[in-house]
Order: C-alpha cells, then sequence, then structure tokens
C-alpha cells in the first residue's frame, strides 16, 4: 500500500490546480493502464487521500516550487556517517553508511523543505514522530552536505485513512504542541552544526 500512495504521489501533476475526486480516479486508471502502477496498487489507493493532500498549504508550496524548476522528487542519496553522529550514548569513529530516498524536497527561501509520505495506520501523531525522527534527521544531514544549502523543515505528511491528516514540522529549536480539529502540527528540537563526510550514490 504505501509503494502505491508513493508511486502516485510522485507521477501526480503538481502544477494541476484543478483535481477533483473524478481526476484523480481517472489519473490512478491512466497510471495501470500505462503500467505505471499494478492493478492491485491502483486499488489500494483511496482518491480521497490523494484529494485532501492537493488541497493542503504544502501542496500549493510544492507548485510554487515547481513553477522555479525548484522542486525535486524522489531523490535517493548515500551517506557516510560516524556511528557517534548518529547514535545516541556512543563515541564510536565507526564509519556507518546510510541511504534512502527523499520522497520530495524543494527549495524555499534559499532553503530546503523536505517533505515525507508516510501511509503507516497509527493511533497517535506522536507514534509517528517518535518512530520517524530519525529518518528525517539523515534527510536532513544528507541534503545539508550535498547541497551545501539548509533544511528549513522537515514535513511528515500522513494519509488521512491512515490517521488524523497532519504534519510534523521539525526546525528551530523549540517544542510547540498546536492542535486544530483538521491538522496536528509538530515542531521538534533539532540539532544543529553536524558535520558529517558523504558518499555520493
Amino acid at each position: 500500500r504505501g509503494t502505491a500512495y508513493h508511486r502516485v504521489f510522485e507521477l501526480m501533476d503538481i502544477e494541476n490546480k484543478e483535481y477533483s475526486k473524478d481526476i484523480i480516479t481517472n489519473m490512478i486508471q491512466a497510471q495501470i493502464d500505462s503500467k505505471l502502477l499494478t492493478k492491485i496498487q491502483g486499488e489500494a489507493v483511496n482518491p480521497y487521500d490523494i484529494l485532501k493532500f492537493t488541497k493542503t498549504k504544502v501542496f500549493e508550496r510544492m507548485a510554487k516550487a515547481k513553477e522555479s524548476n525548484q522542486l525535486y522528487r524522489e531523490r535517493q542519496f548515500l551517506l557516510g556517517v560516524q556511528a557517534k553522529e548518529i547514535k545516541e550514548h556512543s563515541n564510536s569513529d565507526e564509519l556507518m553508511i546510510i541511504q534512502g530516498i527523499i520522497d520530495v524536497c524543494f527549495i524555499e527561501d534559499d532553503r530546503y523543505v523536505i517533505l515525507d509520505y508516510k501511509t503507516d495506520n497509527v493511533d497517535s501523531m506522536d507514534e509517528l514522530k517518535h518512530r520517524y525522527k530519525k529518518q528525517l534527521e539523515c534527510y536532513k544531514l544528507a541534503l545539508e552536505k550535498i547541497t551545501g544549502k539548509k533544511v528549513s523543515e522537515m514535513i511528515i505528511y500522513s494519509c488521512p485513512s491512515c490517521v488524523p491528516p497532519y504534519f510534523s514540522l521539525i526546525r528551530g529549536s523549540m517544542m510547540v504542541y498546536k492542535i486544530s480539529t483538521t491538522t496536528f502540527i509538530v515542531i521538534i528540537k533539532v540539532a544543529r552544526n553536524i558535520v558529517v563526510p558523504i558518499i555520493r550514490g
């Protein structure tokens, strides 16, 4: 299921401002017909989830970045770090290799914003935050070292059918929880000035 959602998000036209449930249903069917998705994958995607995403502020920000060719999707990286940089209570200089794929990153005000899609079935926003905080920190380290630009935000987008939709924005050094009826925002502390070697992939 997660692979199917990621594929649909990857292929969708960010510049389309007229999405509806019918348009998204037809888009998914076209991806199946073009063998970009399997029939089983297409059936696993709820068009409502995709439609809800197109109505978010982050989708609007992505579209703006796309207009200036500063939107990147499915960016792969290979990162070499000392164990003590990523493991708590470790003083080891042993080299560890981390690789991953950043779902979305885009430039805003000369800084990167990272977006990660999640389809986990969870009971609370805290569960996702704690589960993926380290992953997002690795993305941040890799992107800053490879590009030389700072990361201002790291966002988790959880599909509405999995958990009430929310964003986990990581920036600055303060911790605040803001909750509304439709959106959950979490700002959590981020370590600064970490320098690690990068092995380009």
